[in-house]
């Protein structure tokens, strides 16, 4: 991959590595445009950076999800690199208590919003 004259998105870009990615890419002459739930954080990332976007996301939330998807295409269709970076990290216990192991489907919901499932 190229790491300079990219229009890149970063989801999960106001803390942790995301952010870091987001400031290093940034600062290489990448376009950068920042998602996050927090619209402070987001705010505050284009304040510091002038030159990166931003747009707010809840990725749990699918009309968050579609207005999203319809403002990446509308004000950045040259969007050329994606990081999918939201989310935590924790520790899980991937069992059912009846010690059969948890299986997780991802099931389209529309082309814009998939969805994650586990039984």
């Amino acid at each position: 991959m190229k790491i300079t004259g990219n229009t890149v998105l970063i989801v999960g870009a106001t803390s942790g590595i995301g952010k870091e990615l987001a400031r290093s890419l940034h600062a290489l002459g990448n376009r950068v445009i920042v998602a996050s739930r927090r619209r402070e954080l987001v705010d505050q990332m284009i304040a510091d950076h002038p030159g990166m976007s931003g747009i707010p996301v809840n990725v749990n939330d699918p009309v968050s999800l579609a207005n999203f998807t319809f403002e990446v295409r509308n004000r950045f269709p040259e969007v050329n690199v994606l990081f999918a970076n939201a989310g935590i990290c924790r520790s899980e216990d991937m069992t059912s208590e009846d010690g059969k192991a948890r299986s997780f489907n991802v099931r389209r919901a529309s082309r814009e919003s998939p969805t994650l499932s586990h039984t």
